[in-house]
């Protein structure tokens, strides 16, 4: 059973400054309900998997990446396995300016060492000049840094939820769009053409983006690359292997090699 909690009776009702850290360690299945707050968010993750979930889709936050949550984005967050992530709260006026979307960030060195220095500091009293130098190079570390493809946007189109729900839950659904089409009322032809108009994916990459964000949880969950080939019903490693490529550019093990070791080389 998962745990939930409610983030609305812990965090202050008003920043004290214009970037507030919090420290946070989550244990397995733990669930944070949906709820918004006035100021943007960034959440990196220190160790363990992080799945963010708004109306405009899903984000999966692996180690060492983080996720940007405009203001007044409902947002609930939820791990499988447990994570440690740091989270920085930003003023709204500065969130404003950032204009960015809810998306997974790259997380440089640069940025890295700000967010963790950042973190370290206690908020209360009025902020020195020093802690405002580095609010800057955070800012202008976020408005510049590039976005990984590790979301996956949800059509908006109700008729195609029962659709959606049952490919989240089951990513290997074998089911064509014709049969789907014949249960939703829709074609297969105006199925595919809500998925490019309101993911800017055709069905095929959406589902291909499915398969990848469950690959990487389960890989880090432990599950070696043959079996997570196996799990996702590919014929062979190979073909894993080569429509991961194709999607993140490196190999699953070389991805998961470089993500345990900047968790590894984390400071704690």
């Amino acid at each position: 059973m998962s745990r939930q909690s409610s983030v609305s009776t812990s965090i202050c009702k008003k920043m004290l400054w214009l970037v507030e850290p919090r420290s946070v360690d989550m244990p397995p299945k733990h669930f944070v309900a949906s709820h918004q707050h006035p100021w943007g968010q960034f959440l990196f993750a220190v160790e363990g998997l992080i799945c963010v979930k708004t109306e405009a889709g899903t984000f999966l936050v692996p180690p060492q990446q983080g996720v940007w949550v405009p203001p007044f984005t409902d947002h609930e967050i939820f791990t499988l396995s447990g994570a440690k992530f740091r989270s920085l709260y930003i003023a709204k006026r500065w969130s404003e300016k950032l204009n960015r979307p809810t998306s997974v960030i790259q997380v440089a060195a640069l940025l890295r060492e700000v967010i963790l220095a950042i973190t370290n500091i206690p908020v209360k009293g009025k902020a020195d000049k020093a802690t405002k130098h580095l609010w800057l190079v955070l800012y202008d570390c976020l408005k510049s840094a590039e976005s990984v493809p590790l979301n996956l946007p949800v059509p908006q189109d109700s008729r195609l939820t029962k659709l959606v729900n049952r490919l989240l839950q089951h990513p290997t659904d074998s089911q064509s769009l014709e049969d789907w089409g014949a249960q939703l009322g829709a074609s297969a032809r105006t199925i595919r053409r809500i998925f490019l108009n309101q993911t800017q994916m055709s069905f095929s990459e959406w589902k291909q983006r499915l398969k990848v964000l469950k690959a990487i949880e389960l890989m880090i969950a432990g599950m070696t690359v043959t079996e997570v080939a196996f799990e996702l019903k590919y014929e062979s490693s190979a073909a894993f292997i080569n429509m991961f490529k194709r999607q993140m550019g490196v190999s699953p093990k070389s991805y998961l090699t470089q993500m345990l070791h900047c968790s590894v080389a984390s400071p704690k």
